[in-house]
């Protein structure tokens, strides 16, 4: 695995990519979701590789015949390509989008059949570009609801499922609940979401402007029927996003075009906090039981284990490398007590709370090695940090479901 990388360009990587509609013939033919090859890239099938990678904590894998649940996971935007949309056949970056679903889909594996579809996913610049994110959004969410609505007909038969996405897929998890979920007959087969990084305004989901009805922000660690998000972030930003929110003025750092509620309505969190689940007690926002206690902090998934990556500046910098070599090979986990000796100062430990004025997760400054060298967002942490507390807590709200 290469470790050397050019220095990335992130200016040109946020440019604009010019006019949307002289581009539509360029972003190629949709996926064939009846082709479990070319349409998705992993359809619930067993395996040792990908996002069927079992973890380093002992004990065996359950085939997919034992599992009692499925999940329908959305990447994060890997392309940062010349156009507004990828094309399937556009491989520069198809290391990128492995790698997340290697590093999240896989901690669904020890409860759920595992469904991920390939998309026609918006180029980075999209997210924050008010206008042509809506086109280029609308357009990776029409292949995301062809998938889903395959999956529902030919797959599903009546099992539980969960929703899990992150960035860019969690736009689209959450029209997801708006289009098949919400006050639908499917809602009783619907275990939770987690769409981390969504960025969705508390508004979606609670007060008089709620949306979403049935489905609410969850509040403990059993609920079920619920939406879980978070984004991980440095004091600093935190501090910031504070100040935004106190002059109700348009943030940057959520995504600009907002989310998709009705044919010509977009909702922003200006002025509001988003979604924040505290992945320890389960409680988003300050809603549930103000006495429950945290549970124990299971430690990171450790990406960089093998020793061939020197640290998260070089892992987000192969991300956004094209062609670069980068794949998860075995999901170790690193222990609290190991992270905690990482800290420079040798005495700092892991701690991360919800922001009640932003919706933030805020973070204790992380180690550098694997916080990065910016603190702008720690969104990179999102999955990582709390790999292991989610897979626990995908297998408690299954066996709560089931109740």
């Amino acid at each position: 695995m290469a470790t050397e990388t050019a220095a990335v360009d992130w200016e040109a990587m946020f440019a604009h990519r010019g006019d949307y509609e002289s581009q539509r013939e360029m972003f190629g033919p949709p996926p064939d979701f009846s082709n479990p090859e070319t349409g998705w890239y992993w359809y619930g099938q067993d395996g040792s590789t990908g996002p069927e990678l079992a973890p380093d904590t002992g004990g065996e894998k359950p085939t997919v015949l034992e599992l009692p649940a499925d999940v329908f996971y959305i990447h994060p935007t890997s392309y940062s390509g010349a156009l507004w949309n990828m094309p399937l056949d556009d491989l520069e970056y198809r290391h990128t989008t492995d790698y997340y679903v290697d590093c999240e889909a896989s901690m669904f594996n020890g409860s759920c059949r595992i469904f991920v579809p390939k998309f026609r996913q918006s180029v980075i610049t999209g997210m924050g570009d008010p206008e042509e994110g809506k086109l280029a959004t609308d357009f990776a969410y029409a292949d995301v609801k062809k998938a889903f609505e395959h999956y529902l007909a030919k797959e599903n038969k009546g099992r539980p499922f969960f929703l899990a996405s992150h960035s860019q897929g969690s736009l689209y998890s959450t029209r997801l609940m708006l289009d098949f979920i919400e006050g639908r007959p499917l809602f009783s087969q619907f275990v939770a979401c987690y769409g981390l990084a969504a960025w969705a305004p508390l508004s979606l989901f609670e007060g008089p402007t709620e949306v979403l009805k049935q489905i609410k922000v969850c509040r403990s660690a059993t609920d079920v029927g619920c939406f879980i998000s978070w984004t991980c972030e440095h004091p600093d930003t935190v501090k910031q996003h504070g100040k935004i929110k106190d002059s109700k003025q348009a943030g940057q750092w959520y995504r600009a075009m907002g989310h998709k509620i009705e044919e010509n309505e977009w909702r922003i969190a200006h002025g509001e906090p988003i979604v924040c689940t505290d992945p320890l007690t389960w409680a988003s926002n300050g809603l549930g039981d103000p006495e429950a206690k945290p549970e124990e902090w299971l430690g990171m998934l450790n990406v960089l284990a093998n020793g061939e990556l020197q640290d998260m500046d070089t892992v987000n910098s192969l991300l956004f490398t094209p062609k670069a070599e980068l794949r998860l090979k075995r999901p170790a986990r690193m222990m609290p007590d190991e992270f905690n000796s990482k800290f420079e100062d040798g005495t700092t430990k892991f701690v991360s709370f919800v922001d009640q004025k932003s919706g933030d997760l805020q973070l204790v400054p992380l180690p550098l090695a694997y916080g990065g060298s910016s603190t702008e967002s720690y969104e990179h942490m999102n999955f990582l940090l709390f790999w292991f507390n989610i897979r626990k807590n995908v297998a408690t709200r299954i066996e709560a479901k089931a109740k």
